[in-house]
């Protein structure tokens, strides 16, 4: 069972969701009980829109496992996603005292409370900065300089992404914050050199493909920004927001109203799918 998930967490990595569900699937049905498996499972219905199967399955799983840190992790994910921030919030803060799971369950919670407004923005700074004293690598010091910047902090936003690069110049993550702070910064250039070292590192980093498109559109280049948004919604096509965004740049820039009507369509359904979920 280990290595049939091993083998689906390589093919979600490169976006091949059927293949990483189909994976993820027979690693459980091969153990029996595999509670790995029916997390990674429920995080990949939850990226589709299948928001319902997800919490059922999390639901399942924490009523026969009520200490299995990473479902519970997964599922204040999920209630984050679904716009429960303060429910989401609480369920992450109890497990971030667990210390095998802090750190991850620290990462999930800067997730969470970067999409609120306002106090979340300090929360997740605050957990950005415990997570990064608790394990100080590259991984953590990007999440650090991400919510820096959110924070309108870019001084100390660049100070996080260099560390993280001083960390591990390979890691894609570390360059797309880098990236992230010299687009906020105007310096275009130097963005876009960060997301194509980003890119080279991990071609499926749908963030990367998502800040360079921005980045294009700042230079008034729209043709290069559809082109990189194209190819990270062909790896995520469950990408909402993104799907919203290429609707306004297709037609109004490029003359497509074609694509904007497509685009705009499916951006309808997924975030109507996420509504109804959230009732």
């Amino acid at each position: 069972a280990p290595l049939l998930a091993a083998y689906g967490d390589l093919a979600a990595e490169m976006w091949r969701i059927p293949t990483a569900e189909r994976a993820f699937a027979e690693s459980i049905a091969a153990s029996g009980d595999f509670p790995y498996g029916e997390v990674r499972l429920a995080a990949m219905e939850a990226l589709k829109g299948q928001y319902a199967g997800a919490r059922t399955r999390l639901d399942e799983l924490l009523a026969r496992r009520p200490d299995y840190g990473p479902a519970r992790i997964q599922m204040g994910r999920l209630l984050g996603q679904l716009g429960n921030a303060a429910e989401a919030a609480a369920a992450l803060k109890e497990i971030a005292t667990d210390s095998e799971h802090e750190v991850a369950a620290r990462i999930a919670l800067v997730e969470v409370n970067l999409q609120s407004t306002g106090e979340g923005v300090q929360q997740a700074l605050a957990s950005a900065q415990i997570a990064a004293s608790s394990r100080p690598d590259a991984e953590t010091y990007s999440v650090l300089s991400r919510a820096f910047l959110a924070a309108g902090d870019p001084g100390n936003a660049e100070t996080a992404a260099r560390t993280a690069l001083e960390r591990d110049p390979r890691s894609a993550a570390a360059h797309l914050a880098l990236a992230r702070v010299l687009q906020a910064r105007q310096d275009l250039d130097g963005a876009l050199t960060e997301v194509n070292h980003a890119l080279e590192i991990d071609p499926y980093l749908v963030p990367a493909l998502e800040t360079g498109g921005a980045v294009w559109a700042a230079r008034g280049e729209f043709r290069k920004c559809a082109e990189f948004w194209k190819r990270a919604l062909a790896l995520n096509p469950w990408h909402a927001d993104l799907h919203r965004r290429l609707s306004e740049v297709l037609g109004p820039r490029l003359g497509d109203w074609t694509g904007t009507g497509e685009h705009h369509q499916k951006y309808v359904e997924l975030e109507r799918m996420r509504t109804e979920a959230a009732h």
